[in-house]
């Protein structure tokens, strides 16, 4: 398990710095070897930014806007 939580940190920080390429294969080999649902999240807003881009002023924080 804590090499997962240290895969995990990486990916995270991957993400945190915009290096949504380096993240990105981290957050899909959670995926697919534990069904990691904080990784499952992560994938799905690291591919929005690498699909739309990341405005300027972009922080890591997250703001829902559904609830």
């Amino acid at each position: 398990i804590f090499v997962r939580i240290a895969k995990y940190e990486t990916a995270f920080e991957h993400y945190q710095k915009r290096e949504f390429l380096k993240a990105k294969p981290i957050f899909e080999e959670l995926i697919a070897s534990h069904q990691d649902g904080p990784s499952i999240t992560m994938l799905e807003r690291t591919n929005i930014y690498l699909e739309n881009g990341c405005p300027d002023d972009w922080e890591w924080h997250y703001r829902a806007t559904e609830k």
